[in-house]
């Protein structure tokens, strides 16, 4: 080979070799490949850490959208609870304010809790607030039936004991009723 090949001693085609200076044109070499190198992996981690930075901002963008459909659904379920302790507690303070005026049907309540009983003509004993008791004192029951006056009982509530056992007609029980089956549809 000759001295003007730039093969020769094992230097890449681009590198021309002078006589006498091989070590600074393979500097200059190393030095351009360093450069083109460093830039060329500059510009591709440039390029993945811009694809990452998207990735990672789409995942944080759905993390948050998932946190926010979770708040918006507990929110709601709360919303619905509250709705339904709000609606009790207003039909609560109408009751009370009804009963309270005598505009509900006692009567009705005595003769409905009777039947629930199922008791028949046995002896039964009708535990009523004592104004309720005093404004029933007119009204025909079955033979062996006893309205009791008792301040135990809250107005509009009614206690029937019969052999069969007892059962409580409670304005209170009722509306917790209600307010349960609200809350397990909410």
């Amino acid at each position: 080979m000759s001295p003007d090949d730039n093969t020769m001693n094992g230097y890449p085609a681009s590198v021309r070799v002078v006589r006498g200076e091989p070590a600074e044109a393979l500097q200059a070499v190393v030095d351009r490949a360093t450069t083109e190198a460093f830039e060329a992996g500059y510009q591709t981690g440039r390029e993945e850490a811009a694809a990452g930075a998207h990735t990672a901002l789409a995942a944080a963008i759905a993390a948050a959208a998932e946190d926010a459909v979770a708040d918006v659904e507990s929110q709601r379920e709360a919303c619905a609870r509250t709705a339904g302790q709000l609606a009790v507690e207003i039909a609560r303070v109408l009751l009370r304010r009804e009963i309270k005026a005598g505009n509900y049907d006692l009567s009705k309540i005595v003769r409905e809790s009777l039947v629930a009983s199922e008791a028949g003509r046995g002896i039964c004993r009708i535990h009523l607030n004592p104004a309720d008791a005093e404004s029933l004192s007119g009204e025909a029951y079955r033979a062996g039936t006893e309205i009791v006056p008792d301040p135990a009982v809250r107005a509009g509530d009614a206690r029937i004991e019969t052999a069969r056992g007892t059962i409580v007609r409670s304005m209170d029980a009722a509306l917790a009723a209600i307010a349960e089956r609200i809350e397990e549809a909410a």
